[in-house]
């Protein structure tokens, strides 16, 4: 397992480091010409090709050795326009020499810019290594084909509108990266609306100051090959930014102009890719382990059965019925393990999510009243969503069930759309969470309680990831709870 993690390791290493290299590529060519020189993408796919979607038609380009006829593909018909999208695989004879390829939706926001298409010969497709290049590409890809379109953007704008600085300002403006304009001296003389608020101030608190000042640092990287870097602002704020920067010289002033984008996103992205690995390798060892255990613990358990029912002697009984005790245990804890290790398939169906809740509502008031508590819901409409009911009422059970275990009185369910999301809080008025056990309560096995398994949460999260949405917590000692599930809505 640690060669395994070594090696995903030295992976998404590689395969960072080829996109960093891509940085400064001028064209669509160039980016291709680039990734089909890398061991890595030769060594996992037979052939490779971009295309971009542009409001004139789709450009497609080939890398290097991929044979021409892959470029009839015609992906932009495979993708909405905007939305989630996921991957699309294709068995398709029509590609020459090819008859499997995965086409990659290239995204950034809801908007899809392009397609990355990675080509085998053998109709089995890609491995799971093949599958995972795919997506880090595509996600890095997404920012290198943003600022090329961008850069063109700017360029042809910057040349239709050189007379016309009015025009220019509003183009600047526009931009959804952030710009700075950036004397030799070092002088800012322009920034945009989306530089500032990137940055956290108001653009008149920056154009006139010294570069370094803004981002300290800055300056030393214009020359150099480094296209992303942390920066550390004021108040102790920290920027993880990936920038491209172009010269320019308009009669007797020269400088650079830096564009720029808050790379966060992306490295929770790569976070969470890091913690999927861990979480597949942890479930696939359980679950070999548990299905091991499984038989001689139902043999343990039988002749605990066995003896309870025939010996006379009381301390026997005694010690029987603790051995049946602790095999139920073990026996929950062995079905906990495999539910979380199993692939298991979703049974989506259209619901009303207001419905499922009052549902929920009902089959646990009796055990919250026990507990000497209340539960309320509140939801804005009915908020269709497309779910396995069965699996999402696990996730709302389980989520009540800890907060009672944690000693809350009142638990208020609340759900609402948000923007393209469904959003379900579940706050309570428990003990809470210790801000050091935060980060680790999705983790398969960490519990504090001495009768939990560890994996109540772990499972959920596995559930509404399977349905593409997330869940968080937030928490403080003795001030209650916050679970927050989003779902994507059907309608």
């Amino acid at each position: 397992m640690l060669w395994r993690s070594k090696k995903w390791l030295e992976f998404l290493s590689d395969t960072l480091e080829l996109t960093r290299s891509l940085a400064k590529a001028a064209d669509l060519a160039e980016l291709a010409r680039g990734l089909g020189t890398s061991r890595r993408v030769r060594e996992l796919s037979d052939g490779l090709a971009l295309w971009h979607f542009g409001p004139e038609g789709s450009e497609g380009v080939r890398a290097p050795g991929t044979d021409r006829s892959v470029l009839t593909a015609e992906p932009g018909r495979l993708f909405p326009t905007e939305g989630p999208v996921d991957p699309v695989e294709v068995y398709d004879r029509s590609f020459g020499p090819y008859a499997f390829a995965c086409f990659h939706p290239l995204v950034r926001g809801r908007m899809v810019l392009g397609a990355l298409g990675l080509f085998t010969r053998s109709k089995d497709g890609l491995d799971a290594a093949g599958k995972a290049l795919g997506s880090l590409l595509a996600a890095q890809l997404s920012v290198l084909l943003e600022n090329l379109s961008l850069r063109r953007t700017l360029q042809v704008r910057t040349e239709a509108f050189s007379n016309r600085p009015d025009y220019l300002e509003e183009v600047v403006r526009s931009i959804n990266s952030g710009i700075l304009v950036i004397r030799q001296d070092g002088e800012i003389l322009v920034a945009n609306p989306c530089a500032a608020a990137t940055l956290g101030v108001e653009v008149e608190d920056v154009v006139g100051r010294d570069a370094d000042e803004v981002l300290p640092g800055i300056k030393g990287l214009l020359e150099g090959d480094s296209r992303e870097s942390m920066f550390e602002l004021s108040g102790r704020r920290a920027l993880h930014l990936g920038f491209s920067t172009s010269a320019f010289a308009l009669a007797d002033v020269t400088g650079t102009i830096v564009l720029f984008r808050d790379l966060g996103e992306i490295l929770e992205m790569r976070r969470q890719l890091r913690n999927r690995e861990y979480f597949a390798a942890v479930g696939e060892t359980a679950s070999w382990i548990a299905h091991e255990v499984r038989t001689p613990l139902f043999a343990i358990s039988s002749i605990a059965k066995l003896l309870s029912s025939q010996v006379g002697d009381n301390d026997l009984r005694t010690l029987s019925g603790s051995i049946l005790t602790e095999t139920e245990r073990l026996g929950r804890l062995v079905e906990g393990i495999l539910q979380y290790g199993r692939p298991e398939e979703l049974h989506l169906t259209d619901c009303l999510l207001g419905d499922l809740l009052s549902a929920t509502r009902e089959r646990l008031t009796p055990v919250v009243t026990d507990a000497g508590g209340a539960i309320e819901v509140r939801t804005d409409d009915d908020l269709p969503c497309r779910l396995d009911r069965d699996k999402v009422t696990q996730v709302f059970h389980n989520i009540v069930k800890n907060a009672l275990e944690a000693g809350a009185k009142r638990v208020l369910v609340e759900a609402r759309r948000v923007r393209d999301q469904v959003e379900i809080r579940f706050r309570d008025d428990g003990r809470g969470i210790r801000e050091e056990n935060l980060p680790k309560v999705f983790r398969p096995f960490f519990t504090t309680r001495k009768a939990g398994t560890g994996l109540g949460l772990a499972i959920c999260k596995k559930i509404i990831e399977q349905h593409g949405g997330a869940i968080a917590i937030r928490s403080e000692p003795e001030a209650g709870t916050e679970v927050t599930v989003t779902l994507r809505p059907c309608g």
